[in-house]
């Protein structure tokens, strides 16, 4: 470079410096930024049903060898680098009371350590049993478990003494899927488990209770109510009130073998509702498994749009904590209700499927957003519906179909007025929006998503665009979108985006 060049880059240069000094960079000054959320270090957490297990699967009642023992340092390792940061014991190695030293429970344990993974979830048969008692658990008399309330704490102390000492413990996994009649039983085992927890200096140990969801008869929910929302209402409020739980959990898959399943988002919204009323956190399980009933699919495969489409949904309600459903096949099942080994994360043999992959990108983008994601609380969500002819089914949004009689279908509330988003326009069926609010920054925050199901690509188009609008006031919104941000300008207050079936932006206006 020449004398004369670089002196007049260093002059430009000079004067550029000065200029900022005085106005600010004329470009960069003027986009407004987010808070530094990355000092915040949150993140999801993923963990996976039906772990790596031994090969082995009971089909029909009968024990089949379908691939190798996976409860190896390798077969661990895969499980973790899909992007599960914690592992809950599977049916070959739940701990059965057993010899601790020689258990299945421990020595899987020690081998998921060696391959990094640092969190586990026991599943213990001792507590799952313990509920099978129902209300006889506590009661004066033979047919009771125990005599005594103290009885049982010291008992359920007694059990998580044996591997309290176990580095990497996180928590443990209650029964699945009761119905309203276990509500005493289990609200007072896991108070027994948080007690002994407390007591024994392991913290806040983490319980994981998966609840029913919508769709099954009211009676399942409750002795009497007025409607199945009611019903699943007082069931929901009911296991909160009993364990006074910091956390529950459910699972209900949103890609049916017909479409998507009509009471997924009023399920979501009634927990969410509720977990908000008890100051409780949420789990929720996601899909990764096809299921058959008979000839039919029951729950389908899902792809990569499946796998997006149901996580940024429950993102967008405020949820941070998940379980895929199922890593594997379950050990346990019979030919009426076969599930392809192909639909997994991994099949028998231990080779990673299409899903593994999809699997991988949703987690690791998930984190990718997790740090300023995790910083907003939910506040509200709504349905946006187009008033001409609907290309696909409309209704499985905001009104539900049980697949058992009940007494009346439970509807989604689509009254939720937003702050600062003041329309949404779009060109096809549906759009999904909510909205977070982070209190410490003054923040808002909108998730936009097309919540078309990718399935109806083949009769028709499934993509749309999706305009926003704010007060004009606002000049700029930080977009996040497949894990990246980018400020995007607004064109007075307006914001356009083009999405495929099941992707969402989420949108946090500046000015």
């Amino acid at each position: 470079m020449n004398k004369k060049l670089k002196k007049t880059i260093s002059t430009a240069l000079g004067f550029c410096l000065a200029f900022a000094t005085l106005a600010g960079c004329k470009s960069e000054a003027k986009i407004p930024q987010l808070p530094d959320y990355s000092t915040m270090e949150k993140e999801y957490d993923f963990f996976g049903y039906q772990a790596p297990g031994n090969g082995t699967f009971t089909i029909d009642g009968a024990t089949k060898t379908l691939g190798p023992d996976l409860r190896t340092v390798e077969g661990f390792t895969t499980y973790k680098e899909a992007g599960f940061n914690i592992l809950m014991q599977g049916p070959a190695t739940k701990y059965l009371g057993d010899d601790w030293e020689t258990s299945e429970c421990k020595k899987a344990w020690e081998t998921a350590l060696e391959a990094g993974i640092d969190k586990v979830i026991v599943s213990d048969n001792r507590f799952e049993s313990l509920v099978s008692y129902k209300d006889n658990l506590i009661g004066d008399g033979a047919a009771y478990r125990f005599a005594t309330e103290e009885e049982l704490n010291a008992y359920v102390k007694e059990c998580l003494s044996t591997y309290k000492d176990m580095e990497g413990f996180y928590g443990v996994k209650l029964w699945d899927e009761p119905n309203y009649t276990y509500t005493n039983a289990i609200g007072k085992i896991y108070k027994a488990i948080k007690k002994a927890g407390q007591d024994l200096g392991l913290g806040n140990v983490y319980i994981h209770m998966n609840l029913l969801p919508l769709g099954n008869a009211a009676s399942y929910y409750a002795a009497d109510a007025e409607n199945i929302t009611a019903a699943y209402t007082s069931y929901v409020k009911g296991y909160l009130e009993a364990t006074g739980a910091d956390r529950i959990s459910c699972d209900v898959y949103l890609y049916r073998g017909t479409g998507i399943c009509s009471w997924f988002y009023q399920t979501a919204q009634i927990l969410r509702a509720q977990c908000d009323a008890y100051g409780a956190d949420l789990t929720f399980c996601l899909q990764s498994f096809e299921m058959y009933s008979g000839s039919k699919i029951a729950y389908r495969s899902v792809g990569r749009s499946e796998m997006f489409g149901e996580f940024y949904s429950l993102a967008g309600m405020g949820i941070d904590d998940f379980a895929y459903y199922t890593y594997q096949i379950p050990s346990t099942q019979d030919s009426a209700h076969p599930y392809p080994y192909e639909s997994s994360f991994i099949n028998p043999q231990g080779e990673k499927t299409n899903v593994y992959y999809y699997g991988q990108e949703v987690m690791a983008t998930a984190q990718k957003m997790s740090d300023i994601l995790l910083n907003y609380e939910y506040q509200g969500g709504k349905f946006f519906i187009t008033d001409d002819t609907p290309n696909f089914d409309v209704s499985v949004y905001t009104t539900s179909t049980p697949d058992y009689d009940t007494n009346t279908s439970a509807f989604y509330d689509n009254s939720h007025t937003f702050t600062q988003l003041k329309d949404v326009a779009f060109d096809n069926d549906v759009v999904f929006t909510t909205e977070l609010y982070d209190e410490v920054n003054g923040l808002y925050m909108y998730m936009l998503q097309n919540a078309i199901d990718p399935m109806n690509g083949q009769y028709g188009r499934t993509a749309e665009t999706v305009t926003a609008t704010f007060d004009s006031s606002y000049t700029y919104v930080a977009e996040l979108h497949g894990g990246e941000i980018e400020y995007v300008k607004l064109n007075k207050g307006v914001y356009q985006k083009t999405l495929s079936a099941g992707d969402a932006v989420y949108l946090i206006p500046l000015k």
